[in-house]
């Protein structure tokens, strides 16, 4: 029988909890992640559309390099994320908040 390798950020992980008396399982550390990254991208998104203007992908893009000061790929990865965890919706050619 093989043993499969769980990913550290991907395991089980417990904390103390003084009313159980015990140890208790608790989030896992992938998770975690994910949710900041979630309020993180919201918080952006949230701020770069605060005017309520749909934008295209490219002022999108733009508007991440120069507020995070990041380069052009990734900008394009948080307009994926962004996209992808339904913070920013794509109507014709523009992006605007869920």
């Amino acid at each position: 029988m093989a043993l499969l390798a769980v990913a550290k950020e991907h395991g089980p992980r417990f904390e103390w909890s003084e009313e159980a008396g015990m140890h208790v399982s608790t989030t896992t550390l992938h998770r975690l992640k994910e949710a900041r990254e979630r309020e993180e991208l919201e918080q952006l998104a949230a701020d770069i559309f605060q005017d309520d203007q749909m934008r295209t992908r490219a002022e999108l893009e733009t508007t991440l390099k120069t507020r995070l000061t990041v380069s052009a790929s990734t900008a394009e990865r948080r307009v994926k994320r962004m996209v992808k965890l339904g913070i920013v919706v794509k109507s014709g050619n523009r992006y605007g908040l869920r």
